[in-house]
């Protein structure tokens, strides 16, 4: 069976009934109104395939992860303000209706560069500088349960974009080497 197209599974009226109840004051049971639209469209099949290598390439759809470097989080912290990063981009393609680059992106590959930041200052001039050039970007915070005070900013997701598209700046960071603190430290 063939796979529907992304724009396909949001005109149906399932999900546009729920995108019409997102619209509105932006409390939590909107949010959680949007992330059943976004089970919708996971159930749709539409990302189903995972890795397609025949459409990888030097110049596919990427997105970044800026990681503060300052910050030294442990492994578990950073997956799980990575896995925010990624949704909130996602959600951001979504709720925006710039469907074409994430249908592109889930469809080659889905392919994530993990780069350090030496600091908030060096994380907020690259986010602004994708959103000079339109790409999307998203900031991620932390509320503060474990290992941070909350409202700290830790990482931050651009794209999907190509590598050709980064400003100079982004496409120079060096990739995230975290050594993980052991607890004799």
């Amino acid at each position: 069976m063939e796979r529907p197209c992304l724009k396909c599974v949001l005109e149906t009226p399932s999900f546009r009934a729920r995108k019409m109840l997102t619209t509105g004051s932006g409390n939590s049971l909107m949010e959680l109104k949007k992330g059943a639209a976004v089970v919708d469209l996971l159930k749709s099949g539409i990302v189903a395939d995972f890795r397609s290598p025949d459409q990888i390439g030097e110049d596919e759809l990427k997105v970044w992860l800026l990681v503060r470097r300052d910050l030294e989080l442990s492994a578990g912290k950073l997956a799980g303000q990575s896995g925010h990063a990624f949704f909130a981009l996602g959600m951001q393609a979504v709720t925006s209706g710039s469907l074409g680059a994430l249908e592109r992106y889930l469809n080659t590959g889905q392919a994530k560069i993990v780069v350090g930041v030496k600091s908030v200052d060096q994380l907020n001039a690259c986010v602004a500088l994708a959103e000079e050039r339109g790409i999307p970007a998203v900031r991620v915070v932390d509320a503060g349960r474990t290992e941070l005070n909350p409202g700290t900013l830790t990482v931050a997701a651009i794209g999907p974009c190509r590598r050709s598209e980064l400003p100079g700046k982004i496409r120079r960071l060096k990739i995230y080497q975290n050594v993980e603190r052991t607890a004799d430290e």
